[in-house]
């Protein structure tokens, strides 16, 4: 028995705008760090200007990384209450990483690397 809000198990479609796996879940620090996130955009100082771009851009890409896996993603640990959660790994962050750093040289790209998608593949849950 399904309750409102729960996808079904026996699914055969992905939607990619399901928007209730799209909220970023953890503590206060973000994945990745933003010492993380400055030396993938080769930014030497402390810039509080570069330092909100980034942010945007990571908050950006954890959305997006989370549509396509059709999983939210956590920092420290998964609950309980979300079996298909997936705790960010590190090859989850270096997708992460780069796109921001793709969207950081390129600010009008409208698609992402390769990269991104190849390091995210296997933890894509798909309903069936």
């Amino acid at each position: 028995m399904l309750t409102e809000g729960t996808p079904p198990r026996h699914a055969v479609f992905f939607c990619a705008c399901d928007r209730r796996r799209s909220q970023v879940t953890g503590g206060d620090m973000p994945f990745p760090t933003p010492e993380q996130l400055r030396q993938q955009c080769r930014i030497d100082s402390d810039n509080p200007a570069e330092d909100d771009l980034l942010g945007t851009y990571s908050r950006a890409a954890i959305k997006r990384a989370e549509n396509y896996l059709n999983r939210r993603l956590y920092e420290a640990a998964v609950p309980d209450s979300d079996p298909d959660g997936l705790l960010a790994s590190e090859d989850v962050t270096l997708a992460l990483m780069l796109a921001v750093g793709y969207w950081y040289e390129n600010r009008e790209a409208q698609s992402l690397p390769s990269g991104f998608k190849a390091l995210l593949e296997p933890y894509r849950y798909i309903p069936l």
